[in-house]
């Protein structure tokens, strides 16, 4: 059956909280009594996604590269008279089942007793169960669930909060861009409407059957184009059907070059980052009773998990990547790779947009700054071995020297020092080396002018000077 599209209106839901963050583990699902609470379809009602293709495209930003890696599906389960309707949708083909009921079994299990495939009439003698995993977020809500809707392959279904297509939308394409050439402007909102020059708005809707497409493709004020995110600009591609090979095909060179004007932390069309924003030092704990497998660090409305599978119960830091990174509203996650993180040695913008964590590698330090909702790193520090200083959007470290001779008598202490450096934060997660603060730091701290690491004789005395003895 393929989709048509009232279906996917009919089916439209969506949200980026993850069931597989930390605080949605199954370990924090299973610490209370062991009491089989009773489940009503009514607790169920609402909208559903595929938990790995949703990851996959917050990720990618690209329907075919999330539907390669996994499976694309979504439903909605709704009251109709005295039942329930399960519709469900892998993009391409649909359908819908009537469920009479659920029943809890013991270990989060839940059983749900559904009619044939679009049956309009329920017979119990031809009802069948499916039995599926329940996930609970800290709360005890019903945050994801686990089974075989679609064949015989079992899925991970999050709960969604709000229309598919307004988190396709976001998630893929809404923002403000100017036209690379021509320096036109225009902004993508995610409710789906473009805005052009001079008032005009147009309908766009991304395309999430990719089952005949070679590139990815939206429909732009009743047009198809395709697009592709390359180094951080939107690139757009006349598109037509081709007979002879891949049906849906794209055009090798883009006809347009859109650059986001703002940042892409937020995807939500003219909205602006705020004026006054800074880097807070997050607030870290471990999730449940110690020792813990997970610890998270929240602020500004954003939560990064840290993975500790060897329940350290005192952990100094974490190095066992990947971490995911959760916005609470709206919801959404995405999932980092950095190398080993600091304990406590985390921050995040107060507008949530930002997170920035000390990471080290051996002896030596460094700071990482990436944006929350790509994962992306925007900029990579090196500390030389010492540990940054963050004060808003100002990054300060401070001169490192190790030691090569030791002070005895009659003999000055030599080391090997790297100069301070002090970088200002921009709102899209770059950042700008200032210079001459930089130098008068060294200065005042070393008692030399150091641009680069060098040697010197006697550091951090008043006969402070550059050279070996």
């Amino acid at each position: 059956m393929r989709c048509p599209s009232v279906v996917l209106v009919a089916l439209a839901c969506a949200s980026a909280l993850p069931i597989t963050a930390p605080a949605w583990s199954a370990s924090a699902t299973t610490n209370g009594p062991a009491v089989i609470a009773p489940i009503t379809l009514a607790e169920l009602a609402g909208q559903w996604v595929a938990d790995d293709w949703a990851t996959s495209l917050e990720t990618t930003r690209s329907p075919r590269a999330a539907a390669a890696v996994a499976t694309a599906l979504a439903f909605t389960l709704e009251p109709e008279g005295e039942l329930y309707r399960l519709a469900i949708t892998s993009f391409h083909e649909a359908t819908w089942r009537l469920v009479q009921r659920a029943d809890a079994a013991p270990g989060e299990e839940l059983v749900l007793w559904m009619a044939a495939n679009e049956a309009t009439e329920v017979e119990r003698r031809e009802l069948t169960a499916v039995r599926l995993h329940l996930l609970r977020d800290p709360s005890g809500r019903i945050r994801g669930l686990r089974g075989a809707l679609w064949g015989d392959d079992e899925v991970t279904f999050r709960r969604l909060d709000e229309p598919l297509e307004r988190f396709v939308n976001r998630t893929v394409l809404a923002g403000s861009y100017r036209e690379a050439m021509t320096g036109t402007r225009f902004t993508l909102l995610e409710a789906g409407v473009g805005e052009w020059p001079g008032g005009i708005a147009r309908s766009y809707r991304v395309e999430l059957d990719v089952h005949e497409a070679c590139c990815d493709l939206v429909e732009l004020g009743g047009d198809r184009y395709g697009f592709a995110w390359e180094e951080g600009v939107l690139r757009l591609y006349p598109s037509f059907y081709n007979p002879l090979g891949c049906p849906l095909s794209c055009a090798s060179e883009p006809f347009a070059v859109l650059v986001p004007t703002v940042s892409q932390a937020w995807r939500g069309g003219a909205r602006e980052l705020p004026a006054a924003w800074a880097l807070t030092r997050a607030t870290m704990a471990p999730v449940g009773p110690s020792p813990a497998a997970w610890w998270t660090a929240t602020g500004g409305g954003v939560e990064l998990g840290f993975a500790n599978p060897d329940l350290d119960p005192d952990p100094i830091g974490f190095n066992d990547p990947p971490f995911p990174i959760s916005h609470l509203t709206p919801r959404r996650r995405c999932v980092a790779s950095p190398g080993n993180a600091a304990r406590d040695r985390v921050w995040i913008a107060d507008d949530g947009s930002l997170a920035a964590y000390q990471t080290w590698s051996g002896s030596n330090t460094g700071l990482d700054v990436v944006d929350t909702v790509t994962c992306r790193t925007t900029a990579s520090l090196d500390a030389n071995g010492g540990e940054p200083a963050v004060d808003g959007t100002t990054i300060t470290v401070d001169p490192v020297c190790q030691p090569e001779v030791a002070p005895a008598d009659g003999v000055e202490a030599v080391a090997l020092c790297a100069p301070a450096a002090i970088w200002r934060l921009r709102a899209n997660g770059t950042v700008e080396l200032l210079a001459e603060p930089s130098r008068a730091r060294t200065r005042a701290m070393l008692g030399v002018d150091l641009a680069a690491p060098a040697r010197v004789i006697a550091p951090y005395t008043g006969k402070a000077r550059l050279g070996a003895p």
